[in-house]
């Protein structure tokens, strides 16, 4: 199936797709930024960490589908570069954190897991390190892609080169790919609301008007599939930058990388506790299931016979 040619139900896969990765992926971060003391961690600061919950969950959907469009409209070798500049700058080495980017897009694009919270990230195996530098340089990042989507416009592709390098990139790509598409998706989305509002006044009557229009060889599916791209794209980033902002401004041990002594004490002794708790529920589940086995396994007492009554007459 063409990339151009997907369904409804594709791009509902597609989209629903890269929201389950930036889950996955935030649950990866949080639980590296807590020492892999994520349920510890929520039990002391519950507020805290879903705050920083929902930012990771934003700043993972920002990454995918950022890189997705600048991928689409530059090329993916541009993305992965910005992301091995990145983490280069912060002390990786160029050629593996390209590859990384694209193995492990987590990895590269937040660098070593840095904790938000106080806590040291260190017990996961990462070193401690302060968080501004990551921080500073992923608003750089962005903001490159942003520029070089918007401000140029290279018909004959990246320096003239053949092939893949040879593609059209910048702003036309941007428009034709996915402004347009969120432009069409956004006037029929409107069409169908003034549609569905007649047939209900109608009790009813005919079927209301909701189909997106085929236009510049792309299906409906691939047109609803980058409007959704661009929204949560768009969306994504702007509060991804808003938490950003935020660190830097008002997260001083965040920015500075500082540790605080008693809550990462009080998150180790919660972390022993749960696990105490654990493995008491695991001794009594085995016991329960050895008592029903010794007790399965005794014959049971066969009942006494009784004597056959006489036939009633």
């Amino acid at each position: 199936m063409a990339l151009n040619a997907l369904s409804a139900l594709q791009a509902a896969s597609a989209a629903l797709g890269i929201l389950l990765s930036a889950k996955t992926m935030a649950a990866m971060q949080v639980a590296s930024e807590t020492g892999m003391r994520s349920e510890a961690a929520a039990a002391v600061l519950p507020r805290r960490v879903q705050a920083l919950q929902a930012w990771r969950l934003c700043a993972c959907a920002a990454e995918l589908t950022a890189f997705a469009v600048a991928s689409r409209v530059l090329h993916p070798l541009l993305g992965a570069a910005g992301n091995g500049v990145s983490q280069a700058v912060l002390g990786g080495e160029w050629g593996m954190t390209v590859v990384v980017s694209v193995l492990a897009p987590s990895c590269c694009m937040f660098g070593f897991p840095v904790s938000a919270l106080a806590i040291p990230a260190g017990d996961s195996g990462w070193p401690q390190s302060p968080g501004a530098p990551g921080l500073l340089l992923a608003l750089l990042r962005l903001g490159a892609w942003l520029l070089l989507c918007v401000g140029v416009d290279r018909p004959q592709g990246l320096l003239g080169g053949s092939g893949t390098l040879g593609r059209p990139m910048g702003w036309r790509v941007l428009e034709e790919a996915f402004l347009q598409p969120a432009a069409t998706v956004a006037e029929a989305t409107a069409a169908c609301a003034v549609s569905a509002s007649g047939w209900a006044m109608t009790s009813g009557k005919g079927a209301p008007d909701c189909k997106v229009p085929e236009t510049n060889g792309m299906s409906s599916g691939t047109m609803l599939f980058r409007a959704l791209l661009l929204l949560l794209c768009v969306s994504a980033t702007l509060l991804y930058v808003v938490g950003i902002l935020g660190n830097l401004l008002f997260n001083g041990p965040y920015r500075r990388g500082d540790v605080d002594g008693e809550l990462t004490t009080a998150v180790r002794e919660k972390h022993a506790e749960i696990e105490a708790w654990g493995r008491a529920q695991e001794a009594a589940a085995h016991s329960s299931d050895s008592d029903v086995a010794g007790t399965s396994s005794e014959s049971p007492e066969e009942p006494e016979e009784q004597p056959a009554s006489a036939p009633l007459l």
